[in-house]
């Protein structure tokens, strides 16, 4: 399987970059409720301009290869056109997805952006299994946040908050006050972009690795066969 990347310090500074954008975002979600679209803009253009050098180096390196480097065949001029199909794929697909879930009220404007910039990252491929890393990690912190409330303050009273804000949303229904598309409760218990910048952590190394060698990362594949002790040779 050809590397994701073409060198091991650049594949390294990719994933950090990564990451910090995410806690930065993660950190600005939870403490105000927002992401600032200078942040989720700055985000955008780093990961296209990653891509865009990924592409030409990777095209470079692949010019008499029959690999390529994403759909485009090698050479430093198709590398950067391949650079930028990709990004803007993964752009595209992240925004029309969470564009709906934002339609149907189960995402802000912020994870929008935040999870198109995302996608820019690290193509149409790689982003769906951070979309249902990050799913898996935000239930299992809503449990954790429901188990604790329990512990707190009991069954019924937290059974009775959940029912008391269950009635709460029917009256504001009855009311018919108009709500915007999209809308998005500032009591939500957890934000998206905490359990994305968790799964991205944890998961975008091993993308596309076997055996736990995360080769999209270009770390060496240890060679067992050489590792192993030889025989000593026959007198």
């Amino acid at each position: 399987m050809p590397s994701f990347f073409p060198d091991p310090v650049f594949g390294w500074t990719f994933y950090a970059a990564l990451v910090g954008f995410l806690l930065v975002s993660a950190w600005s979600d939870v403490r105000s409720t927002h992401i600032p679209n200078v942040l989720t803009v700055s985000m955008l253009g780093v990961g296209l301009l990653f891509n865009l050098v990924r592409g030409v180096w990777l095209g470079a390196v692949r010019a008499d290869s029959p690999d390529g480097v994403w759909v485009l065949p090698g050479g430093a001029g198709y590398g950067l056109l391949d650079g930028l199909l990709f990004a803007l794929s993964g752009f595209a697909l992240c925004f029309v997805l969470f564009y709906l879930l934002w339609l149907f009220g189960m995402a802000g404007g912020g994870d929008v952006k935040m999870f198109a910039a995302l996608g820019a990252w690290v193509g149409p491929k790689w982003v769906l299994f951070l979309i249902l890393g990050t799913m898996i990690v935000f239930v299992g912190i809503v449990l954790v946040m429901m188990v604790r409330k329990i512990f707190r303050r009991g069954v019924q009273k937290t059974a009775f908050a959940t029912t008391g804000s269950a009635a709460m949303r029917e009256d504001n229904k009855k009311s018919k006050k108009p709500i915007p598309a999209g809308a998005k409760r500032r009591d939500k218990l957890v934000a998206y972009s905490l359990p994305t910048v968790i799964a991205t952590a944890l998961i975008m190394p091993f993308l596309g690795g076997s055996k736990g060698i995360p080769r999209d990362l270009h770390l060496p594949t240890p060679n067992v066969e050489s590792a192993a002790p030889q025989p000593p040779a026959q007198q």
